[in-house]
């Protein structure tokens, strides 16, 4: 089961590297799909499916405090977005899309980071003697 966050961990990791590389990427396809219900849709499934598995696997990592609490965090932000609706999640993301055109380095640098850590986090847990 270690397998899923380490492989989800780099894929945020090269995910970073191509925001910091090339941000109109990402920001082009937000841009374009913002009006569509698929990315209200994907961002709560997504956001589900990832905050379930970092809770159910927090046990077997070598921080699950950390990784619990950041699984906790985005069902808190899927429950978030469902209780806001779509209208709303379209106003959200615009205004972050403005920011993140603004911010695109420190979003990828963010993003590598956090790969990291949980491709880390997972990579095998240290012994604590019991």
């Amino acid at each position: 089961m270690k397998f899923i966050p380490m492989v989800l961990g780099i894929i945020l990791v090269f995910s970073g590297v191509l925001v910091l590389f090339s941000p109109e990427i990402l920001s082009d396809a937000m841009g374009n799909n913002l009006t569509d219900t698929s990315l209200y849709k994907g961002a709560i499934l997504v956001r589900s499916a990832f905050g379930i598995l970092l809770v159910y696997t927090a046990k077997i990592s070598k921080y699950p405090r950390v990784i619990k609490f950041f699984g906790y965090l985005a069902l808190l932000t899927a429950l978030t977005f469902i209780i806001i609706g779509h209208d709303r999640f379209q106003d959200f993301m615009s205004a972050a899309m403005s920011i993140f055109e603004d911010h695109s380095l420190i979003t990828g640098l963010f993003v590598m980071v956090f790969g990291g850590f949980l491709s880390y986090a997972f990579s095998g847990k240290e012994d604590s003697g019991e």
